[in-house]
């Protein structure tokens, strides 16, 4: 699955929150992100996450693909039964924990995109929207990329508070 996103910093979160469940309902979420890498193949080609949320663990893999602020990723996902026992496997093989990050708010759905205002400690918070889309063809993205920025753009969202970078980059410049 392809994911399109754009992420942007959200300064006033609080009245974000209110325009969005105007929208569409909000449901509450933390995630707990653990990513791995294996040292002795470098970062970018075996990094992957652990994600933990709702009693549930989510292996993610994405290959990543950045366009400015817009983000193309294709993400291979899936469940853990037992995230401890993933932990430890993964660890036993020689991968090491490269960064964790915590995210915590709400996230809803409007006019086919993913909706989430999150706050990421120490970095503030955010707003994320994202299409997924089987495809990430030249026209899909761009089709993707206009409603995304359109509908920023009615919430008040300016390009200039696009962020380009991965969280993993902000977290680590820290």
């Amino acid at each position: 699955m392809k994911e399109i996103e754009i992420k942007a910093h959200a300064a006033n979160h609080e009245e974000l929150k209110r325009t969005i469940e105007g929208l569409c309902p909000l449901g509450s979420i933390h995630t707990s992100d653990t990513y791995y890498f294996s040292p002795d193949k470098g970062r970018d080609a075996t990094l992957f996450r652990l994600r933990l949320s709702g009693g549930k663990g989510i292996v993610t893999r994405k290959q990543r693909k950045r366009i400015g602020a817009l983000e193309v990723n294709d993400e291979i996902e899936y469940e853990v039964s037992d995230p401890e026992a993933f932990r430890e496997f993964s660890e036993s093989l020689g991968y090491e924990v490269y960064v964790k990050k915590e995210k915590r708010g709400y996230i809803g759905t409007v006019n086919g995109m993913t909706v989430g205002l999150w706050e990421v400690p120490p970095l503030g918070w955010f707003i994320e929207v994202e299409i997924l889309s089987e495809t990430d063809d030249e026209r899909t993205v761009e089709a993707a990329k206009d409603q995304i920025v359109s509908f920023m753009d009615e919430l008040g969202i300016p390009p200039e508070a696009h962020e380009p970078r991965y969280y993993m980059e902000m977290l680590l410049s820290q």
